[in-house]
């Protein structure tokens, strides 16, 4: 049978309808004639039902050789919808003690959660800020420049968040030492994390702020001591 005739007996099986049109027949000889991918294409046809016979799309049957065409079964894209559930999460915020000074104290929040990637969430209700509740009690503030979060995934200890231009552009350089530890400080209430790794829309940036104030490229507890001498 000719590429052609293939393409037409291909087309004819994918929209003809069971009730309807003249079965084909194929003899024994025709069919060993034919090569192994259109004998497979054949019986993979020949397996499915009515309906999905509608929604496979053959690319190309005039190919040469035992070359195999593109089949495409457009159930096999589908995508299932993330779950997202609201639950309540601890996160920690900066209050001042009795001497004035700030310090992170444990917070609860109502967050709606994705399962796939819980931190996102939690670090944009960070960036966010103490609500008004929260500031009557006595919460203050961090990041008032109001970075935005583009994404936060973790690799073993190391949480890598990436912000937007605005983080620590607009912020003094104890300002900034109170970012990283509040930031590093609720990295750690994820399992496994020990270090934070900072972005800029994507990329490694060496100095922030306008006094040009070093970021290392990793941070944990030993890196903000050392920022604090």
């Amino acid at each position: 049978m000719g590429v052609i005739g293939w393409g037409f007996f291909a087309i004819d099986r994918i929209t003809r309808a069971e009730s309807g049109g003249e079965t084909v027949r194929e003899s024994s000889r025709e069919r060993r004639e034919l090569p192994e991918w259109r004998r497979k294409l054949g019986d993979y046809l020949d397996s499915l039902t009515d309906t999905r016979k509608k929604l496979v799309e053959v690319d190309s049957l005039a190919v040469a050789g035992d070359e195999l065409p593109v089949v495409e079964d457009t159930f096999l894209n589908f995508q299932p919808e993330k779950t997202v559930r609201d639950a309540t999460v601890t996160i920690k915020m900066f209050s001042l003690d009795e001497q004035g000074d700030p310090v992170l104290v444990p917070v609860q929040r109502r967050l709606k959660l994705d399962d796939e990637n819980s931190v996102f969430p939690v670090f944009s209700a960070i960036l966010e800020g103490p609500d008004s509740t929260e500031q009557a009690s006595g919460f203050i503030d961090a990041f008032t420049d109001k970075p935005r979060l583009i994404s936060a995934r973790q690799s073993g200890e190391i949480l890598t968040l990436d912000f937007s231009r605005e983080f620590g552009s607009r912020t003094s350089r104890h300002i900034f030492i109170y970012q990283l530890q509040q930031l590093l400080a609720n990295g750690k209430m994820f399992p496994g994390v020990q270090q934070i790794k900072i972005l800029i829309e994507g990329k490694s940036v060496n100095y922030l702020g306008g006094d040009g104030f070093h970021l290392p490229e990793i941070i944990d507890e030993a890196t903000i001591s050392r920022l604090q001498e």
